[in-house]
């Protein structure tokens, strides 16, 4: 028999897995403002404007083949990593 201390955490647990999923989809549909499909590096840094140096190191860890663009795959790939 599973305790109610059980059941509230696996609760708790899908729901913030249910959150956490299509991050990288959210993230790739706010950037892309000209909806070219793909995120340039311009685009990118409204997202951290903040913090452009950030902006900078994150978007060169997204772009892995180098384009200057980050496609949706690579968006999703950096961002709902499991």
């Amino acid at each position: 028999m599973k305790t109610p201390m059980f059941l509230l955490l696996t609760a708790l647990l899908i729901s913030v897995s249910g959150l956490q999923a299509g991050t990288g989809e959210k993230i790739f549909k706010k950037g892309d403002k000209d909806n070219d499909g793909k995120v340039s590096a311009e685009e990118f840094m409204v997202l951290i404007p903040s913090d452009p140096a950030k902006a900078t190191a994150r978007f060169k860890k997204i772009d892995h083949d180098n384009d200057g663009y980050a496609s949706l795959e690579e968006i999703v790939a950096f961002y709902d990593k499991k």
